[in-house]
């Protein structure tokens, strides 16, 4: 016997995102999931990428987009596509990014936490930007000059120095919140938390309310306000 049936009409009330995750991010979609609005779909793929975190193994990732975004869901309209990696996106490149999800998707918005990143604290009009991050040296400074270019001085570039990215992973929130406060901060600074592989949900909002002199954001945060902003 066939049975009839009846289609709903398209369910994301707050749209519908397509996220890039890389293979070894736990955190991410945890994150999102807090600050995004309930009734937004979020479809997950994932991007192969290598364990350990440098300069190499992110541009070695720009091979596996296509094959990542070809599988989010094809027969289902996609609002805005985020790629999920706050380093890989200054190495890789926006527009190399944007690239590959527009031969795809060619009507999404492309979202990643480093334009994310920069329309945050274009909005905050701080004072100086301090970064916390777990790259290596230089790969840190590197993601925090491209954060602050042309918007506002760097205070202190801190780095946890972790180069694994399942233990990057694991950094807990005592670590986050000791790293906060060997900061110098004055009134208007701001201060935001690098890679998307750090779960900031939901103990950065509490922080935030702690310290209303000067703003704080991490890549998923600032993820997730680009994310909501495009679907206005």
């Amino acid at each position: 016997m066939s049975l009839s049936y009846h289609l709903h009409p398209r369910a994301a009330t707050h749209g519908a995102v397509g996220l890039l995750a890389l293979a070894e991010d736990i955190s991410i979609e945890h994150d999102l999931r807090h600050w995004l609005e309930d009734s937004t779909d979020l479809y997950t793929n994932r991007v192969a990428c290598d364990a350990e975190i440098s300069a190499d193994t992110l541009a070695a990732m720009g091979q596996h987009l296509d094959n990542a975004v070809s599988l989010l869901p094809p027969g289902s309209p996609i609002d805005v596509v985020a790629y999920a990696c706050t380093s890989g996106t200054m190495v890789l490149g926006v527009e190399a990014i944007t690239q590959a999800v527009h031969r795809v998707h060619p009507n999404a918005q492309i979202s990643t936490p480093l334009t994310a990143a920069r329309r945050w604290l274009a909005s905050q009009n701080a004072n100086r930007l301090h970064v916390i991050a777990p790259y290596e040296p230089t790969l840190t400074q590197r993601v925090a000059d491209a954060i602050s270019n042309e918007l506002c001085p760097l205070g202190s570039v801190l780095t946890f120095d972790c180069r694994h990215d399942p233990t990057v992973m694991r950094i807990d929130q005592q670590s986050f919140e000791s790293a906060f406060a060997s900061l110098t901060l004055q009134s208007g600074d701001a201060v935001f938390f690098a890679c998307t592989a750090l779960r900031t949900a939901p103990w950065l909002d509490a922080l935030q309310a702690a310290n209303p002199t000067v703003t704080i954001s991490s890549s998923n945060h600032a993820l997730a306000v680009e994310i909501k902003q495009f679907l206005q």
